[in-house]
């Protein structure tokens, strides 16, 4: 794990999202923040549960999910984003991928990634995971199955991605949607908006949700996922 932590530690200079994200940025710098993380996010076109693997599946194997230490291995200028999924998947499917642990190598290996991340950055450790961490360093699996990135079960969705550029866009000070009758139109979902229009003019991306409505109805779905 220390190995894991030092390379955490070594990037934190060197972020490319979570550096200067502040409320003062020009909107436009914003936008142009947002872009760079769909784009990012878009060209990571690799096998993992960050919006894929379906947790309430009892059936679920553990070629069902990614391992984020053989993937920093196999794809190390990742880093940022390999941190990003398992920060989402910690948040969100803290509890199953405990009850998994023991079964499942890459679900173990993503709560020790997850435990690293916090270490970095001097973050209070959350109560569930210092129990795993203390376990882990105490008493290591002896043998653990073959590292492989997964094979999911379907394609990225667009509202992980949408959702998280939103959630990305009020880090910097924007309100996540904008009141209809409002003059300002710089809203976290008009960033996200915005940047997707411009993508759509410069690349090849596959979204489609290019104006305020679109992204604010994404918006909406994400917040009620689990």
């Amino acid at each position: 794990m220390n190995t894991l932590i030092d390379k955490l530690r070594q990037q934190q200079g060197k972020l490319l999202f979570r550096k200067d994200v502040h409320g003062s940025l020009p909107y436009n710098k914003i936008v142009e923040r947002v872009k760079l993380l769909i784009q990012r996010l878009e060209e990571l076109n690799i096998n993992f549960a960050y919006g894929i693997t379906d947790f309430s599946d009892p059936q679920i194997t553990t070629e069902d999910v990614y391992d984020p230490i053989a993937l920093l291995d196999a794809e190390p200028g990742k880093i940022e984003l390999i941190q990003h999924m398992v920060s989402y998947d910690i948040e969100h499917h803290l509890s199953t991928l405990l009850s998994r642990k023991d079964d499942c190598a890459h679900s173990y290996n993503i709560l020790v990634f997850g435990c690293a991340i916090y270490v970095a950055n001097s973050m209070t450790i959350p109560s569930e995971l210092q129990s795993f961490l203390i376990d882990h360093l105490l008493d290591p699996p002896m043998k653990l199955h073959k590292r492989v990135k997964g094979r999911p079960k379907k394609p990225i969705t667009e509202t992980i991605l949408i959702g998280s550029a939103v959630s990305f866009a009020k880090q910097h000070g924007l309100t996540s949607t904008r009141n209809d009758e409002s003059a300002n139109k710089e809203s976290a979902c008009d960033a996200v908006g915005k940047a997707v229009s411009e993508l759509l003019r410069e690349t090849n991306t596959k979204l489609s949700c290019s104006n305020y409505d679109a992204v604010q109805k994404i918006w909406q779905k994400y917040k009620k996922l689990p």
